[in-house]
């Protein structure tokens, strides 16, 4: 391994230990992610990198490549009959961005074969505004595991071994807006992490960069 990836990899080893994120970005080694606008449905509205509305998905701009992973997001508007989706999208060698994506960041996650998702509609639970879920993610054995109001629900989503380098998503209808936080950076930590996940490695998602 050369000194460039040893730097980083152990780095991101820092912060799932617990030591501090901003420590960690001193040496260089991750910042927070956010929204990908280029990879974004043509009828939704990005505010900011983290606050989606509109009609379609949205991916994060880089994929989940630690082996934990934890984030949430937040129900900021959710009028009468208005609908969301969260989850991962796995993104292939072929997939776009629109319009050359054949509609698919038009459509809502769990409607391919590549984006799982619990969708509020179909999940059988009553969400409203301020309500906050998280995702947590391990890729030892690729189930996704969502928590309401930092309680964990009865529902597991199991990911293909395909699903190597997943990204978080979202998506919106009917005048749902959703804020996303996929860092948990210290000056925007999460608001509902649960205990049971906290000192095992769950943390936001990172994305690495070189030393150099």
């Amino acid at each position: 391994m050369g000194n460039c990836c040893q730097a980083t990899y152990a780095s991101l080893m820092s912060l799932a230990s617990g030591q501090s994120s901003s420590a960690a970005t001193a040496r260089g080694a991750a910042v927070g992610a956010k929204l990908d606008s280029r990879f974004v449905g043509a009828d939704v509205e990005i505010e900011g990198g983290k606050v989606v509305c509109g009609e379609g998905t949205a991916i994060c701009d880089t994929p989940m490549e630690q082996t934990h992973g934890y984030w949430e997001y937040k129900v900021l508007a959710l009028p009468a009959g208005a609908t969301f989706s969260v989850g991962v999208v796995r993104k292939t060698s072929g997939m776009k961005p629109p319009p050359d994506d054949k509609g698919f960041f038009s459509g809502q996650l769990g409607a391919h074969i590549c984006s799982k998702g619990l969708q509020s509609k179909e999940s059988g639970y009553e969400f409203g505004e301020g309500d906050v879920l998280g995702i947590a993610l391990s890729l030892d054995d690729k189930y996704l595991k969502f928590y309401h109001q930092g309680k964990r629900l009865p529902l597991e989503i199991k990911l293909e071994p395909k699903y190597t380098l997943p990204y978080p998503a979202v998506s919106v209808s009917g005048g749902a807006k959703i804020e996303v936080n996929f860092a948990g950076a210290e000056e925007r930590p999460f608001q509902r992490q649960p205990e049971a996940l906290l000192g095992r490695g769950y943390v936001g998602i990172l994305r690495a960069q070189s030393l150099i």
